[in-house]
């Protein structure tokens, strides 16, 4: 459990308090199922992970593509 804690706060600190309640909203407020969403690399995102995007400084894009996913609009 101490595991996902520390991948939910590294979430926050990468992509910032309202990108990762968004990603906490759309997984239900699960932190597992949300940490483990953010570190894994994506196809949609040319298999890179939302980590690697924020770590870019493409919080804004991440929000847009966590939007997306809100209203099953697939990338």
């Amino acid at each position: 459990m101490k595991e996902v804690d520390n991948l939910y706060k590294e979430m926050q600190k990468l992509a910032g308090e309202d990108l990762a309640s968004k990603i906490m909203s759309l997984w239900e407020n699960n932190k597992d199922v949300a940490a483990f969403w953010f570190f894994k690399p994506k196809f949609s995102l040319g298999n890179k992970s939302p980590a690697d995007y924020c770590v870019e400084g493409k919080q804004e894009e991440m929000k847009r593509y966590v939007g997306q996913l809100e209203h099953t609009v697939y990338p």
